[in-house]
């Protein structure tokens, strides 16, 4: 048999072992960097842009949890009043939610999240646009070890000042503490 395949299978059995016990833990805290791609909606002129996020989590049981979420980019936004149309904008997504993990005590853990915080828009013409936010999330995680995870989801945003549905598709991982 040759080395490779040897170390291949030495891997995966490695993985296969430790993930048997890989889940969300009561009383534990989670770090979930990510990075996702802001579509804003029809009715804002602000260009689609990658956006990075951070998740802090704190697990209440093995399948509920709470979780800050925080995000922020810099893009451009479209302005009838500028010569050349685009001026610079930046903008920010401040959520706090609840999770929902599906499953216990497994490898894949898909989870649903929802909550609300603040969508900030801000670019160089005018005041911050401050709104009251609502999102929710659909989205998976797969544990390679028993406090590592990779992460997708799909998150809908709302925005009510402007009535303005947004979306974020991302990825990313989770490290679990405690």
């Amino acid at each position: 048999m040759k080395t490779s395949t040897k170390v291949g299978i030495s891997i995966l059995s490695l993985l296969t072992a430790t993930t048997c016990f890989a889940s969300h833990r009561e009383g534990s805290f989670g770090i979930s960097p990510m990075y996702g791609y802001y579509n804003f909606g029809s009715s804002a002129s602000t260009k689609d842009h990658g956006m990075p996020l951070l998740g802090l989590s704190y697990d209440v049981t093995d399948q509920v949890g709470m979780e800050l979420l925080l995000g922020g980019t810099s893009t451009d936004k479209t302005r009838a009043s500028q010569e050349n149309g685009k001026t610079s904008a930046s903008a920010g997504l401040y959520m706090i939610n609840a999770i929902y993990h599906y499953r216990k005590a497994q490898s894949f853990q898909p989870y649903i999240t929802g909550g609300m915080g603040l969508v900030r828009l801000t670019n160089d013409d005018y005041d911050p646009d401050e709104q009251l936010g609502f999102n929710g999330a659909v989205g998976a995680e797969y544990f390679l070890t028993k406090n590592f995870a990779l992460r997708g989801e799909v998150r809908g945003v709302y925005a009510t000042s402007d009535a303005r549905f947004d979306y974020i598709p991302s990825v990313g991982v989770t490290l679990s503490l405690g």
